[in-house]
């Protein structure tokens, strides 16, 4: 998965960073793989998409142990504060936004 990820990374001119392999090897955490997969794909094409303009062309992923799952931060682009704080604003964009720019309506998870 790991190389999938950086591959998709690599065809936008980016760079995978990941980081946490370590704490997060100790923690088991019981998931459907293949959707957990599809989640971490569409993150990552997200990324190239949406920051393709971004001056720090790594696409960060930080792998963090279950019991700290909760806690995370938002991506910094374009509208996005770097810190989201209490929550991360849910983000979509309509059909027509989605015809002038990348393909695709958005996620629309906070």
């Amino acid at each position: 998965m790991r190389q999938r990820l950086a591959g998709r990374a690599e065809q936008a001119g980016m760079e995978l960073a990941v980081e946490g392999q370590e704490e997060a090897a100790a923690s088991v955490v019981r998931v459907n793989v293949s959707a957990a997969e599809q989640v971490l794909f569409n993150l990552v094409d997200n990324a190239c998409k949406y920051a393709a303009e971004a001056a720090d062309r790594r696409i960060h992923l930080v792998l963090r142990s279950a019991h700290k799952a909760r806690n995370s931060e938002c991506a910094t682009t374009a509208g996005v504060s770097p810190r989201c704080g209490g929550g991360c604003p849910a983000l979509s964009k309509s059909a027509r936004e989605a015809a002038h720019s990348a393909p695709g309506v958005g996620l629309g998870l906070p």
